[in-house]
């Protein structure tokens, strides 16, 4: 199942069909009795479950680069075919490019240290 998709599932669960079940097979269960938490005792009680990673995908990230550095490249050449002047483009294609790597990278940093 797509992780997206599942995401989904967990932030609407109106949304979740009752016949549904692939989920529920895939999700970690406690095979040997149920989980009980004893509030009296200070003790941590083991079971399974889900762990979410929150952050910046690697994926994403390289997908926003590869659309930034594929949108400059596009601008250096319609610039160069319409307007006759390579300079000027690869100038400005340059400048998309070193402006947009270190911004995003900016916001990817600050947004993991939050």
């Amino acid at each position: 199942m797509v992780p997206a998709y599942f995401g989904h599932l967990l932030k609407h669960p109106g949304s979740v069909d009752p016949r549904l079940t692939g989920i529920l097979e895939m999700i970690p269960k406690r095979r040997h009795g149920e989980l009980i938490v004893d509030d009296t005792k200070e003790q941590s009680v083991e079971g399974w479950g889900l762990y979410f990673e929150e952050g910046w995908d690697a994926h994403d990230i390289m997908v926003v680069l590869v659309i930034a550095t594929l949108a400059s490249l596009l601008f250096l050449i319609l610039w160069s075919v319409f307007m006759s002047d390579v300079s000027a483009a690869s100038g400005v294609a340059a400048y998309i490019i070193a402006v947009t790597f270190p911004l995003f990278g900016f916001v990817v940093t600050r947004a993991g240290s939050r």
